[in-house]
Parts: structure tokens; sequence; C-alpha cells
């Protein structure tokens, strides 16, 4: 009599580093392994985070706001 025997193999997958960031509307995102650069169409205003473990560290602004574009109301 012959018996069959089955093996169970449990495989976990954990994703290492920083997810993908998002560009802001009217901006640009450029990444560099664990460095991005964000910045905004058409001005030279841009900021830069770095990946610590699965945690972006640093922000970055709006590119549609009244400084990012320059522009400001009241003239």
């Amino acid at each position: 009599m012959a018996v069959a025997m089955a093996a169970c193999v449990y495989t976990e997958l954990t994703a290492i580093g920083c997810a993908d960031v998002a560009a802001p509307d009217g901006g640009w995102v450029k990444r560099d392994g664990e460095y991005v650069s964000v910045g905004c169409d058409g001005v030279r205003r841009s900021w830069h985070l770095t990946c610590n473990g699965s945690d972006w560290i640093g922000e970055f602004g709006d590119c549609n706001d009244e400084a990012a574009t320059g522009s400001s109301s009241g003239m």
C-alpha cells in the first residue's frame, strides 16, 4: 500500500523600502533609490525626501498654491 505525503510550504513576502511618491498636481517626482525629489512644473521649487526603513522623511508642498506659481493676489 502506497502512502502519498504532501508538503506544505508557507511563504511570507515583506516589502523593503519606501513606496513610490505620487507627483503633486502640476508637479513631478524623480526617484533615485532611497532619495526622491519632488518639484513643480515651470518654476524652480523642489523638495527632497529620504527613505528610512519604509517611511519617507521630509515633506513637500503644493504646486498649485500662490508661492509655487509665483503669483499673488491684490495687484
